[in-house]
């Protein structure tokens, strides 16, 4: 997500994130760039959070309705 410092200000951009502990830094980052942001959070294949980066699955149907809602709420 740290290349999103090259996106112009105003960019909408969709996070998709499997573990908390990256959310608020995620949240400063864009937010600190102007960028228009919203977040989703995956489901982590298990909950041991001092294994970083693992697997994890995405509700395809909450994440398309996450989608039209944002990109209703910046038009």
């Amino acid at each position: 997500m740290f290349n999103s410092i090259f996106c112009h200000p105003g960019t909408k951009l969709i996070d998709i994130e499997s573990e908390p502990h990256w959310i608020h830094a995620h949240m400063c980052l864009f937010g600190s760039l102007g960028l228009k942001y919203g977040i989703f959070e995956a489901t982590p294949s298990n909950l041991d959070f001092s294994i970083a980066h693992k697997p994890y699955n995405v509700n395809i149907v909450a994440l398309m309705k996450c989608i039209s809602q944002f990109d209703k709420s910046y038009n």
